[in-house]
């Protein structure tokens, strides 16, 4: 195990000191805002605008696709997690499943790429990001995920979601080119 990534832990994982105010943050933002992340895809795709919903429906390939992919990993890599090891404070109820990469953070980076490449032009855009964020601090605040678990999570998800949305910008883009390449014909 890196020394690096044992001090990181060890920095942000919360003591048995920790207010617990703190802890319940944690603990909320790690159990309730990966729900709230799938829940704004969802009404975005039902009740948003257009351009909102093309970068929900990104979102949620991308959350989709980085899931499998987050998990097969675990499993082939297998790596302990902090409390199956004796390290830190574990302040909330979690399997010894393997850690890296996290698949919170994983899907989280998904939503968050997808959502910060998928509607460049929006002043909310960062929320994604800033999501991404807590959540991977909240992994390894309440010791279920080192800093290097969240860490490949977030470059996993971050390259499934910008390859979803550079993959749908190319196929729409393909699709306009034959479009104006028949319309073009069409008026010979």
């Amino acid at each position: 195990m890196n020394a690096v990534n044992i001090q990181l832990f060890d920095l942000l994982n919360l003591s048995a000191n920790a207010s617990p105010w703190l802890v319940k943050l944690a603990i909320l933002t790690s159990t309730v805002l990966p729900g709230f992340l799938l829940s704004s895809v969802i009404s975005a795709i039902a009740i948003g605008r257009p351009r909102w919903r093309i970068t929900a429906i990104q979102a949620t390939l991308a959350m989709a696709l980085s899931l499998p992919i987050a998990r097969l990993l675990a499993s082939v890599i297998d790596a302990s997690r902090p409390f199956v090891l004796g390290l830190g404070h574990q302040w909330m109820a979690h399997a010894s499943t393997p850690g890296f990469p996290s698949t919170h953070a994983t899907v989280a980076a998904a939503f968050a790429a997808a959502v910060w490449w998928g509607n460049p032009k929006s002043s909310q855009r960062w929320l994604g990001p800033f999501a991404a964020l807590a959540i991977g601090w909240s992994r390894v605040a309440t010791g279920v995920h080192f800093p290097v678990d969240i860490l490949a999570g977030f470059a996993l998800g971050g390259t499934v979601g910008w390859s979803i949305v550079q993959g749908c910008s190319y196929m729409v883009r393909r699709v306009d080119n034959r479009r104006s390449a028949a319309f073009q014909q069409s008026n010979l």
